[in-house]
């Protein structure tokens, strides 16, 4: 670090105390990290950025931070082995619906705006494309969060009725890209209900946050179990809703 403050200090003007601080700040987040995963400019890896704050320097985590951490939640649910797998360009798209909705998450991942909503039989390519508009916006600096509804919302819905609950369920609420994986697979609940509601409803009265949803039902489907949750993705969803339907569309299944 002395070598690298030097360059900083070598001035025929004396550094009043506002530079010097600067110059010390900035001497630290020269220092190469060690952090795998993300090369970041910022911090050089290291996770930690210093800044001059009221005449001290303080040492905080890097915006980078944020993007490790879904990266780790993407490696718990199983995801990060297959964003590297499951992009746009991978995408099998040798039919024209396949093309549909290819196109139609492009132009979603690009625009970067309202929700994405595909419905349809297992197998049609809806977590592949999902992912694959996750991993666009990942490199595009946005905040996602992945999660899988079969397994994070029993843990939630555990939570349900305690004072926990309102920190537990906040991220889902407020974090800028969600994407909810296999929404409502199986019998869905009155709790399931709560909890869809309570997420989908904070997302749908704030514009500038975007959901991906991923799911067997269609949102007729889904509107039928509850028109508020289903009115509510239809809404944010115009423009951007795929429904896959059967009729040997399964293309992982097709020999």
């Amino acid at each position: 670090m002395d070598e690298i403050l030097a360059k900083y200090l070598d001035s025929s003007q004396p550094l009043t105390a506002d530079e010097l601080l600067k110059s010390k700040a900035d001497a630290y987040n020269s220092l190469p990290g060690s952090l795998k995963g993300i090369n970041c400019t910022i911090c050089n890896n290291k996770g930690m950025i210093a800044v001059v704050d009221n005449g001290e320097i303080v040492v905080r985590p890097c915006s980078c931070c944020v993007k490790r951490s879904v990266m780790r939640k993407m490696a718990k649910s199983g995801l990060s082995d297959v964003i590297s797998r499951y992009r746009f360009d991978t995408f099998t798209d040798t039919e024209g619906w396949q093309k549909s909705i290819k196109t139609a998450a492009q132009r979603y991942a690009n625009e970067m705006s309202g929700w994405f909503t595909i419905s349809g039989c297992p197998g049609s390519g809806k977590t592949h494309i999902c992912t694959a508009i996750c991993g666009a916006m990942l490199k595009n600096d946005m905040d996602v969060r992945y999660f899988l509804w079969r397994t994070e919302a029993p843990a939630l819905k555990s939570w349900a009725n305690k004072p926990e609950y309102i920190d537990k369920v906040e991220p889902y609420k407020t974090v800028p890209v969600l994407y909810i994986d296999d929404f409502w697979k199986g019998k869905v609940t009155d709790a399931d209900i709560n909890l869809a509601f309570d997420i989908l409803n904070a997302r749908y009265n704030n514009t500038q946050l975007q959901t991906i949803i991923s799911s067997e039902l269609t949102i007729e489907q889904i509107t039928e179990i509850d028109e508020a949750i289903g009115s509510r993705i239809y809404e944010r969803s115009k423009g951007n809703y795929v429904r896959v339907s059967g009729d040997g569309k399964n293309y992982r299944l097709r020999p």
